[in-house]
């Protein structure tokens, strides 16, 4: 796959998720790599998807490092983190992935949006809808945005991801003005390079902009680009999730 789709690769005829467990949480997780097959056949659909999943694995990544996880929570949240989609987790080590994944197996059916299935609700005795995560609705937004504007869309594809990492996953009825401000602060503080060191260090979007760097993103560079992405995002998410608590977020003053 070219560097323009990471996380992404061919698993046979099928599209995967793969990222690679830093050295110092394989036996935590046990695994040197995780596979995951993505549950759609489009190119452009599987590497927002990738995109989305290699935010939440690195956020897991961070969290399980600095929280020091035992090892079982940590396969546990990552076997919660990939079943929304299609969790067969495939890898060179496929002993060790089975005992991470459990019975991942009986969860393979396919499911046809990557948004909360529905789920009963033992005390009400009704059948509800679980709240839409920002992943979800980014998600969406992602493979409803128009084909034939495709530069528009790479722009989305690579700023919405940080985006979502520096307000954190959270159902979207919580998401709140002052965190939105909040990771626009950390975004405006982040170097030109930060993705090379976020690569090679593994650091956290966050733990990246607390640094002393002597040049931070270029003014245009964020207004034209990741200000205008995520405004155009925001904008749309209120008018398509309003009625689910998608907030209202101006950014006039940002």
């Amino acid at each position: 796959m070219p560097a323009s789709f990471p996380y992404l690769q061919h698993c046979g005829q099928a599209l995967a998720f793969r990222i690679a467990v830093p050295i110092d949480l394989r036996d935590a997780f046990g695994c040197r790599e995780i596979v995951h097959a993505l549950p759609t056949e489009s190119l452009m659909l599987a590497r927002d998807h990738a995109l989305i999943l290699g935010v939440q694995v690195r956020r897991l990544f961070v969290h399980a490092r600095h929280q020091q996880l035992a090892a079982d929570v940590c396969r546990l949240q990552l076997r919660a983190m990939l079943s929304p989609s299609r969790p067969t987790l495939a890898t060179a080590d496929s002993a060790r992935h089975a005992h991470v994944i459990g019975k991942a197996a009986a969860l393979s059916t396919p499911r046809t949006s990557v948004a909360p299935t529905l789920a009963d609700d033992p005390q009400a005795g009704e059948t509800r809808t679980p709240r839409l995560q920002l992943s979800a609705v980014i998600t969406r937004f992602l493979a409803a945005y128009p084909a034939k504007q495709d530069a528009m869309r790479r722009k989305h594809a690579g700023c919405l991801p940080v985006f979502l990492e520096l307000v954190g996953d959270r159902p979207i009825d919580t998401v709140k003005h002052a965190q939105v401000r909040d990771a626009f602060d950390f975004l405006q503080r982040l170097p030109p390079h930060w993705k090379a060191l976020h690569r090679q260090t593994g650091q956290s979007l966050r733990e990246i902009a607390a640094l002393d760097h002597p040049v931070c993103l270029a003014e245009k560079t964020f207004r034209d680009t990741y200000l205008a992405s995520i405004r155009q995002f925001l904008q749309w998410a209120h008018e398509s999730f309003g009625d689910q608590g998608f907030p209202l977020l101006p950014l006039k003053t940002i």
